[in-house]
């Protein structure tokens, strides 16, 4: 026997202990869990980037050949997070078991997978739309959602959480009432000395320069919004989501007297520029590929037409707002609403060029996507799909860089972004179809007084 195999076999018999125990954290790499078997070069080598060497499936040969890695690894910073670990109840996991099983022994059959049909649409063919959710159960809680902060203030801020929510869904509580606005104007809540204190925090480069940003403030960002103002909460996203240059650039664009020391040396950010070329003919389908080339790139983005002397802020907010108008193009079929024609200027002098006026859509209550029909064609769909990954991306950008778009969307389409939409009732649909809006509304009047003559006695 040598010397090294008791000790072998100590560390496995070890290592199979620890497993059963129950795992208080768990390691990430971007969206990606990190087995526990992993080692951090394998981590690296597999989640570090678009260069990365092996994946799990890689035999063997492929594995000896980029046993070094690409040398674009080498030259990253790859950042290791981690986090409780999320316990998965016993049930769950034996019925996913059950069920991959159950799919891989279908899919040995024949050599062909032979999925299932899908689930029936309910509310499609039984008319029974999903149950909604009331949005005042999220709030009503007795303990903020970020348990881990430590605070004698929390159990008042518990409390301004649920009278905000009150105060703005309290017609959820009564049966057969329409939405209003809320009781107390929302500004009644911001509180003006936290407020001092936060802005004070977030106008200090040196805080933002070294990312020394207390704890507690963005967890009572995520939790009690209200508190603060729009300014200081637009400051607050900027300084906690974004880049260290990108928030400095936000804070001296809001007070550019901050930009200047006590020593007189001049704070400023150090942002990497790309300038790119367009025609504006086709700038919407270059503004596609444009998008896609720098989704992940985190320059900041500046534009030049071909043919013209322009560069910088100019005509890069013009281009957001070009894209803006031809994403809103009837042609594209995008958006719910109707159709109106705008003519190009050169052509509008001339009588005869009233086949070059344009179709954008126009709706009162803002933007809505279109419903696709049932029996609509796969090449279609892809098509709308791909519109809205590029207005993603479009959006993500101007976000990023500080930019405005020209769209306006409906109050419901926010909602949908927000992941609000299982709490949709009949006033949302004044923000989708105002005409359609009417029509349930006032069916639904009717079902009301049915059920109130149903249920009076004196009349049965």
């Amino acid at each position: 026997m040598s010397d090294d195999g008791p000790d072998d076999t100590l560390n496995n018999t070890a290592r199979d202990k620890t497993t059963d125990i129950a795992q208080r954290l768990e390691f990430m790499m971007g969206e990606h869990v990190l087995p526990r078997d992993m080692t951090v070069y394998q981590a690296v080598q597999q989640f570090g980037g678009a260069g990365s060497g092996f994946t799990d499936d890689s035999d063997s040969d492929n594995r000896n050949t980029s046993m070094f890695g690409s040398p674009g690894i080498w030259a990253r910073i790859h950042t290791i997070y981690y986090r409780p670990a999320q316990e998965e109840p016993h049930s769950s996991s034996k019925k996913g078991g059950e069920c991959s099983t159950d799919l891989l022994g279908k899919k040995g059959k024949g050599g062909k997978w032979h999925s299932k049909r899908k689930a029936p649409d309910e509310l499609w063919n039984e008319g029974s739309p999903p149950e909604r959710n009331n949005p005042l159960i999220n709030f009503l809680a007795d303990k903020l959602p970020r348990e881990y902060l430590q605070d004698p203030s929390l159990d008042v801020l518990c409390l301004l959480r649920v009278l905000h929510a009150l105060n703005r869904y309290w017609y959820t509580l009564y049966p057969n009432v329409s939405r209003n606005k809320p009781v107390l104007p929302v500004t009644e809540f911001i509180n003006t000395k936290l407020t001092a204190k936060v802005n004070r925090q977030l106008q200090d480069p040196i805080v933002i320069m070294t990312s020394n940003l207390p704890t507690w403030l963005k967890d009572i960002g995520c939790v009690c919004p209200f508190l603060f103002p729009f300014e200081t909460r637009q400051l607050l996203f900027y300084v906690t989501s974004f880049d260290r240059d990108r928030a400095l650039l936000r804070l001296l664009d809001a007070a550019p007297e901050l930009g200047v020391t006590d020593t007189q040396e001049r704070v400023t950010p150090d942002l990497d520029r790309k300038k790119r070329v367009i025609s504006r003919e086709t700038i919407l389908k270059q503004g596609e590929q444009l998008m896609s080339e720098l989704s992940s790139s985190r320059s900041l983005l500046e534009i030049q037409y071909e043919g013209e002397v322009g560069t910088g802020l100019g005509p890069t907010l013009e281009f957001y707002s070009l894209i803006s108008k031809e994403m809103q193009r009837a042609d594209l079929q995008l958006w719910k609403g109707a159709t109106v024609k705008i003519g190009i200027e050169e052509a509008m002098e001339e009588d005869e060029a009233a086949s070059d006026c344009v179709e954008y859509v126009h709706s009162d209550s803002g933007l809505y996507p279109l419903p696709i029909a049932r029996n609509c064609k796969s090449s279609h769909r892809t098509k709308i799909k791909n519109k809205f990954q590029f207005l993603g991306k479009f959006m993500a950008k101007a976000v990023l860089d500080n930019r405005m778009i020209d769209l306006p969307f409906s109050q419901p389409f926010y909602q949908w972004l927000l992941s609000e939409e299982t709490s949709f009732d009949v006033a949302d649909l004044k923000g989708i179809d105002p005409d359609i809006a009417k029509t349930v509304t006032h069916l639904q009047g009717i079902v009301h007084k049915k059920v109130k003559l149903d249920s009076d006695r004196a009349l049965s």
